[in-house]
């Protein structure tokens, strides 16, 4: 897969993260918040994909809250945005506008303000590069430890990005690994584990999430339960 891609109207200082706005230190239980932004996703989706988290991250939630959908202005949607050129052997060449990570999280760091949130995370089908090295394009997921904020996009998780008939219920699968992961690291930091079929492993490719477990192995789950012990839950 290659990408070729020239700068639009991106500047890195374009949506840049106040320091004074740094979450508290989590106590846990804590409260998550799930917002779905720019996204397509049936309003059901959220039940499967709650269940799923306190299955995975049983006893660390009070609750886990559907923050409903979230929708950019047409100025907001324009800005921090990088054109890229997506060409390779498995799909037709095409334009994408992505965005950056920071604009999301701008929105997400609010929203957990607004709603007396631990934790936060975003779905969205827009393609993402990374704030962080704006070199890192076309991003599954992205995390940022400092704000407890991630996001994920669909867009390379679906069938028909490889030109291939779209699959439901695999994209939502999909889906539910890289939320699991990327939350993972609010609770793991930043290094991923080496297991390949654990979830917090790092995915390389859609190959990668397919053949990964949607839970933790054992050494990390390990780590999860010295966190009970820790806070007593």
């Amino acid at each position: 897969m290659n990408y070729v891609y020239k700068i639009g109207i991106y500047s890195s200082k374009d949506f840049e993260l106040k320091e004074d706005l740094v979450r508290r230190k989590i106590i846990f239980p804590c409260r998550l918040g799930i917002l779905f932004c720019e996204t397509g996703l049936a309003e059901s989706f959220f039940e499967e994909l709650s269940n799923k988290l306190n299955n995975v991250f049983d006893s660390f939630f009070f609750t886990i809250q559907n923050l409903g959908r979230y929708t950019f202005s047409d100025h907001m949607l324009k800005k921090a945005v990088k054109n890229a050129n997506k060409k390779g052997k498995d799909f037709a060449e095409k334009n994408y506008n992505l965005h950056s990570t920071n604009k999301f999280y701008t929105i997400l760091i609010q929203e957990r303000v607004k709603h007396d949130l631990d934790m936060i995370a975003a779905i969205t089908d827009l393609p993402l590069f990374s704030s962080h090295d704006d070199t890192i394009l076309f991003l599954f997921g992205e995390a940022h430890l400092k704000h407890a904020c991630c996001i994920i996009s669909t867009l390379k998780l679906k069938e028909s990005f490889y030109n291939r008939k779209e699959n439901q219920r695999l994209l939502e699968q999909r889906i539910i690994k890289e939320v699991i992961h990327e939350i993972g690291h609010f609770f793991l930091g930043h290094e991923h584990c080496v297991d390949q079929s654990c979830v917090f492993c790092f995915s390389n490719n859609l190959e990668d999430i397919d053949n990964k477990a949607i839970h933790f192995c054992n050494s990390c789950q390990q780590k999860f339960e010295d966190l009970k012990t820790k806070f007593n839950i």
